[in-house]
């Protein structure tokens, strides 16, 4: 079976309600989901800073091949049950275009619009930019994959 490896923000709210919503649907990859800020050196791919890894998705196939930004979810899309229709739309002339520019401009200011849970975590109240917890810790994913669960032996 196909693993990707998806890197993300674990201090960004979209980035914790992607991985939460991920986890709930039906994917047809080994999909491992691992937050920046707590992957181990082997896992992240060489040649990008650490301010580059952090500024937007970063999904990793078996052979190594590294997606960035909308081509990321879009990666991860071909590989959801019921979410083919998408890769049609995307392959539409000028539509990548426009999900890259789409991508950049909500990664940019994802934390003027979602909130950081480092925000939301302040005097242990919730963020004023949710009117309930819209917003999960690392911790409280649903049976998040980490690196070490997918250790070889």
């Amino acid at each position: 079976m196909e693993t990707l490896t998806l890197l993300y923000d674990a201090r960004c709210n979209l980035c914790l309600r992607t991985v939460a919503i991920l986890q709930g649907l039906e994917v047809q990859v080994d999909l491992q989901m691992i937050p920046l800020q707590e992957a181990k050196q082997s896992v992240l791919p060489e040649g990008y800073t650490q301010e580059e890894l952090l500024s937007e998705l970063h999904v990793i196939d078996n052979t190594g091949t590294v997606y960035r930004g909308a081509e990321a979810v879009v990666r991860i899309l071909r590989t959801v049950r019921g979410m083919g229709w998408l890769m049609v739309l995307h392959r539409l002339p000028g539509m990548s275009k426009v999900a890259d520019w789409g991508y950049r401009l909500i990664a940019r200011y994802r934390y003027q619009l979602f909130g950081r849970t480092d925000d939301c975590q302040a005097d242990g109240e919730a963020c004023s930019l949710h009117n309930k917890q819209t917003f999960l810790k690392p911790t409280e994913l649903p049976s998040a994959k980490t690196e070490d669960d997918h250790a070889k032996p």
